[in-house]
């Protein structure tokens, strides 16, 4: 095998490996923007649900059932 076969598999390795970082890059930001919304809606679940607890205690309290 002459040099320029040597500089060709070599330059189609460092692709392949430049690839799979790239994928593998990709696949962990999609996981991780996944992960955010998760928690953002839980935590917005929790605090509507804690709010309208509040809300109910406080009519409870003061005999208003107004809304």
């Amino acid at each position: 095998m002459n040099n320029r076969g040597v500089a060709l598999v070599i330059s189609y390795m460092v692709v392949v490996v430049l690839s799979a970082l790239g994928v593998t890059f990709i696949t962990s930001t999609i996981s991780e923007k996944n992960s955010t919304i998760n928690y953002t809606n839980s935590t917005r679940a929790f605090w509507s649900a804690e709010g309208g607890l509040q809300q109910g205690i406080y009519a409870f309290k003061n005999n208003d059932w107004s809304g």
